[in-house]
C-alpha cells in the first residue's frame, strides 16, 4: 500500500508539471475536384465517378490493443508498475523538444497502472485513468510523455501503428456521385455527402435518368454527358461539378 501511494503521488506530481510538448497544428487540407472537365472517363459499377470537397489529413497513432510502457515482457512490477495505454486513435498535436532531440507527439491518450502483462494487483490496481501523449523519436523509439518524463515502450511494438489519416472534427466535407448501373434507358446513380471522418455518409439519395431523352444528366450544379453505359460500365464527360 505504501509503494502504491508513493507511485500515485509521483504520477500526480509529474502530470502537474509543465510539458515540453510544443503544440502545433500540422494538419494538411486536400481539395478534391474530380474528374477533369471535358475529359472522357470510364468507370465501373459502384465507382465514384465525380467528387468535390475538402479533406483534412494529419498524423495519427493508433493503439490497436492495450499497450504496456515501462516494462519488458515478463518483467517484475514489484517496485514500479507498467503504464498501460488503452486502445484509441490519437492525432498528432505537437513536438516534444529538448536540447538534444525532438519527437512527434500524438494525444492525449489515457493510461493506467498495471503489471507488465496488463493484469492488476494491489500494487498496480489499474485505475484511475491518467492522460499522457505517445511520442515517436526520429530514430523510431516510442515513449509515453507524462509532463517532462519519458516512459519508453519496451514490448509489443506492433500494437501501435503510425499513419496519416483523415482527422475527425476538422473541416471535412465531400460530395460524391456513384455509378449504380443501368436498367433499360435509365441510368442510376447514388449521390452522397460525407463529413467528419468521411466514412459514414450524412446524406444520400438514389437517382435515375432516362438517357433516351437526353445524354446529359443534371443534378444540382452537376452536368454529365453520358457517352455509353451498361449495367456494369459507364463512359462519360464532366461538363460541370458541384
Amino acid at each position: 500500500m505504501y509503494k502504491n501511494l508513493i507511485l500515485s503521488f509521483f504520477i500526480l506530481l509529474v502530470v502537474g508539471c509543465t510539458s515540453p510538448i510544443r503544440v502545433i497544428d500540422q494538419s494538411e487540407q486536400k481539395l478534391i475536384n474530380y474528374p477533369q472537365i471535358g475529359k472522357e472517363v470510364s468507370k465501373k459499377l459502384g465507382d465514384v465517378i465525380l467528387a468535390k470537397g475538402i479533406q483534412t489529413f494529419g498524423g495519427a497513432a493508433k493503439v490497436l490493443e492495450e499497450t504496456q510502457f515501462n516494462k519488458k515482457d515478463g518483467e517484475s512490477s514489484m517496485m514500479t508498475c507498467a503504464l498501460s495505454v488503452v486502445p484509441d486513435t490519437a492525432y498528432k498535436r505537437g513536438v516534444y523538444e529538448t536540447k538534444s532531440t525532438s519527437a512527434d507527439c500524438f494525444g492525449p491518450v489515457l493510461f493506467r497502472r498495471t503489471l507488465a502483462n496488463g493484469n492488476t494487483n494491489w500494487n498496480c490496481p489499474g485505475n484511475p485513468l491518467i492522460t499522457g501523449d505517445i511520442c515517436k523519436e526520429q530514430d523510431g523509439k516510442v515513449f509515453l510523455a507524462i509532463a517532462t518524463n519519458k516512459i519508453y515502450l519496451e514490448q509489443d511494438f506492433e500494437k501501435i501503428k503510425f499513419s496519416k489519416v483523415v482527422i475527425e472534427g476538422k473541416d471535412n466535407f465531400v460530395q460524391e456521385f456513384i455509378y449504380n448501373g443501368r436498367s433499360g434507358n435509365d441510368v442510376k446513380f447514388v449521390y452522397r455527402e460525407l463529413s467528419e471522418s468521411l466514412i459514414k455518409p450524412i446524406f444520400f439519395q438514389e437517382l435515375e435518368y432516362d438517357i433516351s431523352k437526353s445524354p446529359v444528366v443534371n443534378f444540382k450544379n452537376v452536368s454529365i454527358k453520358i457517352v455509353s453505359a451498361t449495367n456494369t460500365d459507364i463512359t462519360y464527360k464532366l461538363i460541370s461539378n458541384f
